[in-house]
């Protein structure tokens, strides 16, 4: 069983392979884009999957995405904003670096961020890199996807 193991919530933007339990390859995206901890330092970055480490892990394992049958995100998403059955909508102001914390002493770009990390699934399937796209473009998608 290949679990894909992705960390693109926060900086340090990394991948690993996992197979039947045993970490069998391991990457920062700053090793292969030399950008400094994987990404730039924004806030609206959670959308930047590793896709460069990524590729890296898979090629480990002589494996294409059709291959994998987990993946796991580094972040649940959930946690801030508990059950939700996709009709939700966020609010995020015109101007989210002019606008000031909320009550609960969040970031007015937290929509933005929940938003993008809610969205990683599509993202994998979507935004790969057309160099890419030849491993990680998934004929059909098997894989179970986990937040946690």
């Amino acid at each position: 069983m290949l679990t894909l193991g992705i960390n693109a919530a926060f900086h340090d933007s990394a991948a690993c392979m996992v197979d039947d339990g045993v970490v069998v390859a391991a990457a920062e995206e700053e090793r292969f884009t030399g950008i400094k901890h994987g990404k730039r330092p924004i806030p609206f970055s959670a959308y930047e999957l590793p896709f460069h480490a990524i590729d890296y892990c898979l090629s480990a394992v002589d494996a294409g995405i059709d291959d994998v049958d987990h993946v796991a995100y580094s972040f649940d998403p959930h946690v801030l904003t508990g059950p939700i059955d996709g009709t939700e909508t966020l609010q995020l102001p015109l101007e989210p670096s002019a606008a000031s914390a909320s009550e609960g002493g969040g970031s007015p770009w937290d929509p933005l961020f929940i938003a993008h990390v809610l969205n990683a699934p599509r993202h994998l399937v979507g935004g790969v890199p057309h160099h890419l796209q030849k491993r990680l473009s998934p004929a059909q998608r098997r894989y179970q996807w986990h937040f946690v």
